[in-house]
């Protein structure tokens, strides 16, 4: 049942300080009733990496996801799953396999068949929540406390308005924050008595609670409610997109008081908020979402006013849009046709055109819009007031936008616009305009005076824009100016923004070395600015730009904001000192300073006095030698410095050498008395003492400052140490070091073992040592590790003296989980006693070539994975790891085995533990077979890789039984012919990679057998001439056949036309002697990808194209003879065709285009 309260329970565990440190990796993401595969393995990898993925096969998607993975204890969320196709779960699940075996996957779920099938655990069913709690939840949130006693008159009626909700939370927080705001009787007793509770569920079956809270709203807010059906289920928002929507519709009504239209709309949004109308999003704090359930109320509610695109489309494929609509939004996509836009001609008054999703992060995908949209639709749109186009590959706008007369909100953020036309400055009606992170932009329109209506110009990151147009400041509504350049000589000067008295947010001045006249500054008063809150100021770096003779003391001081401001930056200003403003602590509100790059500074401003500063960068000041007293800006009556710091950073200080701090304060602590953060990163001179009472530090990070040693220094609540290039004996002046629980060293090159007192880190769990070139052992012979008993994961990397871990006599600690020793290239035994690590579960020994064997005793029985990578002289696997056939064998829990590059290993006779899923064999130029008697128990396999193996020669016959196999890679074999003539495993085998095995002469038999193959990639391949009878696997969604190069059978005997699901096609290199292509119904219509590469005699792409009625896009590479594509055109849904290395083609693109 939704509203049950799942959701709101994972994010309370996912948001957990406690879980945020277990796990090194976290993601959530919304799955919702359309399963898409890919869209949610895109989403996982995107959020992850926080990086962009373009990928949109799945294949790939799965191992991208693997490599961020493995290795990694992370925690996914799944939340709202629906879909009970089991193949589907085993393709999302099967990269999960390669993370610590700590991870965790908790999903959320309303079908009891979902649970049974995902789960390795039973299910966890919410029940409802019980009446006590459920009226505790109701008064808390319509009466601010957890009973009625302030409101005994209310106790009976909302006894009774909570026995309707039926123990559902979302419907007792909904209702309670509709009666929020009244206190009458006979207000709750309507809410009791309305008819709304007794509609037939065949009407309407959204929960009649969450219909009384929508009845019940204000007229104002159930417009936006409605509104806010345009945005689909799972859709993560911001509050200002949303408001600057709603004032773009005219939906916020401005009284006739002072209250401002943008602070009614943020009213607007925080009673929708507090009614649980919306509710803050599970990953980001700053972004807001609806509930399922609340979603379809709101599709209800707004009926045909407002559609979704995607929600429109039947079963024929068309769309379903009503001439009555208004409001109308898509979700964009990477190619996106003329095809998909040919419903909004049926609009007669459409006032929304909203490509979603409208807050663009940097995650950067290209995506395509067709030109028609410009070129036709966009005139015939004429009511437009929203026109939103973010993320898309736009270089340039038509002249016919400034016919959209009523056009209030353009928003053009993330494209790749250039210029801006002149007709754009017609629009008076236009408020906003967003052409944030449009890094192509050179300048905007000159007639930008124009838009006397605008008042938010988001122009940040648009770094190829050198200069502001004409009259600027004559916008006086402006309220959002994120940056403004300074012109030389009598260009736009700094008195533009005189008459700009209502600013507010942040605002960058660059090429502040511009200013003409010190009265300029003046003029721009910034002092009177109050709702100016974050202030860059910044001159140019270039070393060539010529400076004007202004002072430009002079000209930061009279710069001088309103003390408002939160938060400041100033780079490359080259005055000899700050004004005094800078520290003043009548700036009661400063929470953020940033001062970098000031290269003639030789003494840093007085700071300590500011109230609430809580984050200070000082960056290559390179003229600062002393940091002193004057930096704490102590007074007789000063009680502490630095009240409020939180994080302090000193980053390449190449000239400061002494650190000291008042001497009246030495002794207590009222220096940094919450500072929680330090950082000092090459700082190559710094010598002397830290300050010594830092009781509250948390973590220490301490890079490339090979001076810096400090007296006994005393850190009671440090828990992250992290040294770089540091004197060794920094180390031994580190005291009270109990609550520490992350220690990283790296590259301190007198360090030959860790300090004594390091073996007293009762809460260490996490230890790094990495780059040590002296290092021989990691301690003391002698030292007992008794007191580590919390240390978890031990790291030992490039430290090529290291002889061994630890004395031969000693063990290590129990506790271990994860032990990784890489590139230690002198050491030759690993540590006795290994059996006894009971909870070890990841051993990675990697580049360790002069190790030739692993202790005598067994590896831990728990051990999951293990990693051997480039141990050149070993010659056996560890014990216990291939077993003889005796019931030990069940007793190894071995999920993974990974041997790369060990030239001298072999393997011993015997099985390998029944519980392993994934092995991978990698440049073992001795492997000539694998042995039968190897893997007969292995049936749990998931995954194998082999490659670059030169002397394999077979393949072992028993790989058919492997019922649980999903994923097979086989790449570089250059001795092996033919796979096992009993076949593949056909139960679950999903991907089979087949890379250059230049002898292999056939594709396995029985392919079309294998229904549950998605993905098949044949590269490099030149022996195999044809394939196997039958055809391929008859559910593919991709294929790749690669370098083929005597494989002489025609297209139409390969059987493509039977793969109805195929999507993605790459073919090439394959028949050298193919003039045209594709043959006629060779290829299947549902094709989404196509690319054909290196077909040297191919002259001409043949008709047959215009039967793939779904391609959105195609590749020609490398076919020098092409000459033409069909003369009927290319199919109406194709959004890309990229062509290279095709000359007489190209050319005829470009006389075409």
């Amino acid at each position: 049942m939704g509203g049950l309260g799942k959701t709101t329970l994972a994010q309370l565990v996912y948001n957990d300080d406690r879980v945020k440190t277990f796990f090194k990796l976290r993601a959530w993401v919304c799955v919702s009733e359309e399963f898409d595969i890919v869209r949610v393995m895109k989403t996982l990898l995107e959020s992850l990496t926080s990086m962009a993925s373009d990928k949109n096969d799945l294949n790939e998607l799965q191992v991208e996801l693997k490599k961020k993975l493995s290795k990694n204890r992370f925690l996914i969320v799944l939340d709202d799953v629906w879909n009970e196709n089991y193949n589907d779960w085993m393709a999302l699940r099967s990269p999960f396999e390669a993370g610590s075996p700590e991870s965790k996957i908790i999903v959320t779920t309303r079908n009891q068949q979902v649970a049974s099938m995902m789960g390795t655990v039973s299910a966890y069913h919410l029940k409802e929540m019980s009446y006590d709690h459920c009226l505790s939840l109701f008064a808390q949130h319509a009466l601010g406390s957890t009973n009625f006693d302030n409101h005994p008159n209310l106790k009976v009626v909302g006894e009774a308005i909570v026995k309707r909700c039926k123990g559902l939370p979302l419907a007792v927080k909904t209702l309670a924050g509709l009666l929020r705001c009244k206190m009458g009787y006979h207000e709750w007793e309507d809410i009791l008595n309305s008819k709304i509770w007794d509609l037939p569920e065949k009407i309407c079956d959204i929960l009649p609670a969450l219909r009384l809270s929508y009845y019940y709203l204000p007229s104002h807010l159930k417009q936006c409610f409605a509104y806010c059906s345009l945005f689909p289920k799972d859709y993560e928002f911001q509050k200002d997109e949303v408001v600057h929507l709603w004032i773009a519709e005219g939906f916020i009504h401005q009284p006739k008081g002072m209250k401002k239209v943008e602070d009614l709309g943020s009213e607007y949004f925080h009673d929708l908020l507090s009614r649980s109308i919306f509710q803050q999003s599970s990953v980001s704090k700053s972004c807001y979402m609806m509930h399922d359930l609340i979603n379809d109320l709101a599709q209800y509610v707004a009926g045909e006013v407002c559609f979704r695109l995607e929600d429109k489309v039947n079963s024929n494929g068309q769309y379903n849009v009503s001439e009555r609509v208004r409001h109308s939004s898509f979700i964009r996509q990477k190619y996106d046709v003329f095809r998909k836009f040919e419903p909004f001609y049926k609009t007669k008054c459409l006032r929304t055109f909203l490509a979603l999703p409208v807050f663009v992060p940097d995650l950067e995908v290209e995506c395509y819009l067709t030109n028609k949209v410009f070129q036709d639709l966009l005139a015939k749109l004429g009511c437009l007031r929203v026109l939103s186009l973010t993320g898309y590959c736009i270089s340039e706008l038509p002249d016919c936008i400034g016919d959209l007369s009523h056009l209030r909100y353009l928003n053009l953020s993330r494209t790749k616009i250039r210029y801006l036309p002149e007709s754009l400055c017609a629009l008076c009606n236009l408020q906003t305009l967003d052409l944030s992170h449009c890094k192509k932009l050179t300048k905007l329109p000159q007639g930008m005076g124009n838009l006397i209506s605008l008042h938010y110009l988001n122009i940040v990151r648009t770094d190829n824009m050198t200069e502001m147009p004409l009259h600027i400041g004559k916008l006086i509504n402006l309220k959002k100016l994120s940056k403004f350049i300074v012109a030389k000589g009598n260009g736009r000067r700094i008195t533009e923004l005189k008459g700009l008295s209502h600013l507010q947010g942040q605002l960058s001045l660059f090429d502040l070395q511009n200013v003409a006249e010190i009265r300029d500054v003046k003029v721009a008063n910034l002092k009177e600015k109050r709702g100016l809150d974050d202030l860059v100021m910044k001159w140019s770096s270039a070393p060539n730009d010529i400076r004007s003779e202004v002072d430009e003391f002079e000209v930061l001081d009279m710069l001088e904001p309103h003390q408002n401001l939160k938060k400041l930056s100033i780079f490359f200003y080259e005055g000899s000192k700050f004004p005094s403003w800078i520290g003043n602590p009548s700036f009661v509100n400063m929470v953020y300073l940033n001062l970098c790059d000031c290269s003639n500074i030789t003494s840093l401003p007085s700071l300590g006095r500011l109230p609430l500063l809580k984050d200070l960068h000082i960056e290559r000041m390179c003229g600062v030698s002393l940091v002193d007293s004057e930096f704490y800006g102590a007074t007789p009556y000063s009680d502490k410095l630095f009240p409020s710091l939180e994080t302090l950073t000193f980053r390449e200080m190449s000239k400061w050498e002494k650190w000291f701090q008042p001497l009246e304060f030495e002794a207590a602590e009222k220096v940094f008395p919450y500072l929680h953060q330090l950082v000092l990163q090459s700082c190559p001179k710094v010598v002397g003492d830290l300050p010594n009472l830092l009781t509250s530090l948390i973590k220490l990070s301490i890079f490339e400052c090979p001076l810096l040693t400090a007296p006994t220094l005393s850190l009671p609540s440090l828990r992250e140490l992290n040294l770089e290039q540091c004197d060794e004996r920094f180390l031994t002046r580190l005291k009270d070091l109990t609550a520490l629980t992350r220690l990283k060293i790296e590259n301190i090159s007198n360090l030959s073992c860790l300090p004594q007192d390091f073996t007293c880190l009762v809460s260490l769990q996490v230890l790094e040592v990495e780059d040590c070139g002296e290092l021989r052992s990691l301690w003391q012979e002698g030292a007992g590790f008794e007191n580590l008993s919390c240390l978890k994961r031990l790291a030992v990397i490039k430290c090529p003296h290291l002889l061994q871990l630890i004395d031969e006599d000693e063990e290590l600690p129990s506790s271990l989980e994860y032990i990784e020793i890489e590139d230690c290239s002198n050491l030759v035994k690993l540590p006795k006693g290994m059996q006894k690590l009971r909870t070890l579960k990841d051993l990675h020994i990697k580049w360790c070539p002069k190790l030739l064997s692993f202790p005598s005793e067994s590896l831990p029985s728990l051990l999951k994975n293990l990693v051997i990578l480039e141990c050149t002289s070993l010659q056996s696997l560890p014990k216990g790891v291939v077993h003889d056939g005796s019931s030990s064998i069940t007793r190894c829990h071995l999920k993974q085995l990974e041997i790369v590059g060990c030239s001298s290993l072999l393997f011993p006779s015997g099985e390998l533990p029944a519980a392993l899923k994934r092995l991978e064999i990698w440049d073992c130029d001795w492997l000539d077979y694998i042995p039968e008697r190897l893997l007969p128990n292995s049936r749990s396999l998931e995954f194998i890789r082999i490659g670059n193996c030169k002397n394999l020669r077979a393949l072992p016959h028993c790989l058919s039984t492997f019922e649980h196999l999903t994923e097979l890679h086989v790449n570089q074999c250059s001795s092996l012919e033919y796979f096992p003539e009993s076949g593949l495993p056909i139960h679950n085998l999903r991907a089979l990679l087949i890379f250059e095995c230049e002898n292999l002469k056939s594709l396995p038999n029985r392919m079309h057998d294998l229904a549950t193959l998605q993905h098949l990639t044949v590269f490099g391949c030149p022996c195999i001439e044809t394939f196997p009878e039958g055809g391929f696997p008859p559910n593919l969604l991709s294929l790749t056949i690669l370098g083929c190069k005597q494989l002489k059978l025609r297209c139409a005997m390969w059987h493509l036309h039977k793969l109805t699901s195929l999507k993605d096609l790459i073919v090439g290199d394959f028949d050298r002697d193919m003039v045209s292509f594709p043959e006629d119904l060779t290829i299947p219509p549902n094709l989404v990808h196509l690319q054909i590469q290196r077909l040297p005699k191919l002259k001409s792409i043949s008709e047959g194209l215009l039967d793939l009625i779904s391609l959105e896009a195609l590749d020609v590479w490398n076919c020098p003879n092409l000459q033409c594509l069909p003369e009927k055109g290319l199919p109406i849904t194709l959004g890309v065709l990229h062509i290279r290395n095709c000359p007489l083609l190209e050319e005829e693109c470009r006389n075409e285009k």
